[in-house]
């Protein structure tokens, strides 16, 4: 779904005639990365692709914008600043459907990040990618592992 046009005219064909039929439903954008452009084929990723989608799809109802966040576990800083710039560009609620770290400490990063999602009113959900054996759970996957027991503790 690179092309912005295909998924605007996607997004108008299969998601907005939910709207119609179930007035309470809430409806998203599709998710963005932390990208800004592919490095293959030069199309725009992230927070312009957002843009570009949320222009062509003016008349759409878009209750909130979903969007991942993958980068190194000491990126704190540039985690909430990713966050703060969808919101910022949207001005709709975001939910993080994907977020994970490569790298680092996690679970150091766990503990600056929940809090801070917490109190921004903001961001409504959150979740983070990936549980297997060695990821949110314990390497011989009969167990939480210490980022999991991070995770659902902070």
């Amino acid at each position: 779904m690179q092309d912005v046009g295909r998924t605007i005219a996607a997004h108008k064909k299969h998601i907005q005639p939910l709207a119609s039929k179930y007035p309470k439903l809430r409806l998203s954008s599709p998710a963005v990365t932390n990208g800004v452009k592919d490095a293959k084929t030069g199309a725009p990723m992230g927070i312009p692709y957002m843009k570009a989608f949320l222009a062509g799809c003016k008349d759409c109802k878009i209750d909130f914008v979903a969007c991942h966040w993958y980068e190194h576990a000491d990126n704190v800083e540039y985690f909430k600043k990713h966050l703060r710039e969808v919101h910022e560009a949207a001005r709709k609620p975001v939910w993080l459907t994907e977020f994970g770290v490569t790298g680092g400490d996690p679970e150091k990063f766990l503990r600056a990040v929940i809090p801070w999602m917490a109190e921004q009113p903001w961001i409504e959900r959150h979740a983070f990618f990936w549980a297997a054996p060695g990821f949110m759970i314990n390497k011989d996957g009969k167990g939480v592992s210490g980022q999991g027991r991070t995770y659902a503790t902070v």
